[in-house]
């Protein structure tokens, strides 16, 4: 593996000369069974990925860390043992190739790692199933190896997939060993067989581990642009993606470069077909197949700018329910499925002992935007004692994994910019963690015994990509210095046109102290490479999110000590 350094929402914000308005937008589990590496169901659980409330993990004993393959110093691996044969039974005749979605994977384990495929022969097919009869059920027998030509078969099985997770297969695949690579594919019968993808296990939970390379996306709107900054995430070979939300965009047809399959998404076949258009795009299908993601949703997956906690009529529940089940059986997770309209996607990653990640929810336990949601003067609703973005229970879950966190690093997966952003001293924007202050707060007082600035924020949403300080007294720069934002540009959501109004936010962004960089008009994506005692990160940019084939630049990049000093790589 190369190893070398270096429409979302309508808000209004504050120009030199005044307020401006800007759009920085636009049943059960059985398809998620558990299986071992012999094929057959293991209930065991692993540590190193915790998707519950409680963030202590216990020690992992598995096998040792194997490394990098193929490195000068790397022990030989053991045998593995021969996985037994499946018997699946016969698959039914389909009346297509099945595999159009592509294939994924996610939510890696020292042990285990998630894979994924949907069968849709006719992707967008009106009732949401992708052209298979709703009383099929269709054997998928899985594949894992470890090199690409899958000559050594390590694990295999099958699942059933049928009409109640819209045919998709999900496997938790466990018996693995960690910190490798493997290689995967899916079939179905003797007539169809998918392509092989790589995915990889993490390093033992608290093991000694020396570094990774990480990509950050964002907003991908389909109707904005091509994909072209996917297609050059996975000639990147990164280890690892986080996707920071706003995997699809729910709004309706026309207006775009390319469009929408129908109107607004409201029932669960239209959000199932919303991910079936997105998902048969061959670029985001090969970043897909480069390395496992973790993913969480912003707000598109549901609706522009929503608060799940002041958003409680039936209509509101009933559309909630429809878009979580849908990003539930599209996400390669191993998330139990929905209860309505709730689903906790708050979870955390453990990389060996470099960093320990924590996957936020920024949306479904938020109190309302403050101040109407518009740009202004501060109002009093802002200063409220009970305002909260997390919700109790997962704030409590955060500041308390925060806290006792011994990792190198400490990644904040979430949402929405972080960093404190005023405009001549007045609101930007109160969907950010600007209008929630005290959560904000309460994050950063869980960092105060930290022994270096190891916190790392990873941050999508605006369609701007931007490098900031974090402080330890937010609003306060010459406080202690706890880490830094990473904002990811938009992978296509806000297309070519340059929004006059972004640009002077940017002059303005630039001009704050915490602020080191601030791009509100490229497309792309952030590249971190991390090791003990530093990163550098690279903000992609495509030359033209118009052009499919549009060549790939570094707007700017920054290498960052854990001492907290920054050079900037391009001044």
């Amino acid at each position: 593996m190369k190893r070398t350094h270096p429409d979302r929402r309508t808000f209004l914000v504050l120009s030199a000369a005044g307020l401006l308005a800007a759009a920085c937008d636009d049943g059960g589990d059985t398809e998620a069974g558990r299986q071992g590496a012999d094929g057959g169901p293991d209930a065991s659980d692993s540590s190193g990925f915790d998707a519950g409330p409680d963030p202590d993990r216990g020690p992992d004993q598995g096998d040792p860390d194997v490394g990098d393959l193929g490195a000068p110093d790397a022990e030989p691996e053991p045998p593995w043992p021969e996985p037994a044969p499946i018997d699946a039974p016969e698959a039914p005749e389909l009346p297509g190739a099945p595999f159009t979605l592509g294939l994924c994977s996610g939510d890696p384990l020292p042990d285990a790692v998630v894979i994924w495929t949907r069968l849709a022969p006719e992707p967008l097919a009106a009732d949401g199933l992708g052209g298979l009869d709703p009383l099929l059920s269709v054997p998928v027998s899985w594949e894992v190896a470890l090199e690409p030509e899958l000559s050594t078969i390590v694990a295999r099985g099958y699942v059933m997939a049928d009409a109640s997770a819209a045919f998709t297969a999900k496997i938790d695949v466990t018996g693995l060993r960690p910190n490798r690579p493997y290689w995967y594919r899916f079939r179905v019968g003797d007539a169809h067989v998918s392509p092989v993808a790589r995915t990889r296990t993490a390093p033992t939970a608290g093991a000694r581990a020396e570094g990774l390379r990480f990509g950050v996306a964002t907003c991908q709107h389909y109707k904005a642009g091509y994909y072209a900054a996917h297609r050059h995430l996975a000639a990147a070979e990164p280890d690892l993606v986080f996707f920071v939300g706003d995997y699809i965009y729910e709004g309706g047809q026309g207006g775009g470069i390319r469009d929408h399959d129908g109107p607004t998404c409201r029932t669960l076949e239209a959000y199932r077909n919303r991910y079936a258009l997105y998902r048969g795009d061959p670029d985001l299908q090969a970043a897909h197949a480069a390395c496992p993601w973790v993913i969480i949703w912003d707000d598109h997956e549901v609706a522009n700018d929503y608060a799940g906690a002041a958003q409680t009529s039936e209509e509101a529940l009933t559309r909630r329910a429809a878009a979580y089940r849908a990003w539930w059986e599209h996400m390669p997770t191993r998330l139990p499925s929905p209860e309505g309209p709730s689903l906790q996607i708050h979870r955390s990653l453990a990389w060996g002992d470099l960093f320990d990640a924590f996957m936020l929810d920024t949306r479904q336990y938020r109190d309302l935007q403050p101040c109407g949601g518009e740009a202004g003067p501060l109002c009093p609703e802002v200063a409220g004692e009970d305002r909260t973005l997390l919700g109790a229970d997962q704030r409590t879950w955060i500041t308390g994994a925060l806290a006792a966190s011994t990792a190198r690093w400490r990644v904040l997966a979430q949402q929405v910019l972080m960093v404190p952003f005023t405009a001549n001293g007045v609101f930007v924007n109160p969907d950010a963690w600007d209008g929630y202050p005290q959560d904000r707060q309460a994050i950063f007082d869980a960092l105060v015994d930290q022994d270096a600035a190891s916190l790392l924020v990873l941050t999508g949403d605006m369609h701007c990509a931007a490098f900031t300080d974090m402080h330890a007294t937010a609003e306060d720069t010459e406080s202690r210095l706890l880490g830094h934002e990473i904002m990811t540009t938009s992978i296509s959501s806000g297309g070519v046109e340059v929004d006059n109004t972004l640009v002077a936010l940017g002059r303005l962004a630039e001009r704050q102290p915490a602020v080191h960089y601030f791009n509100a008009v490229e497309r792309g994506f952030a590249l971190v490479n991390l090791d003990r005692e530093g990163y550098t990160v690279e903000y992609q940019v495509v030359d033209n999110v118009d052009d499919p084939t549009s060549a790939l630049y570094r707007h700017r990049g920054f290498q960052v000590a854990r001492t907290g000093e920054v050079l900037d790589l391009d001044a």
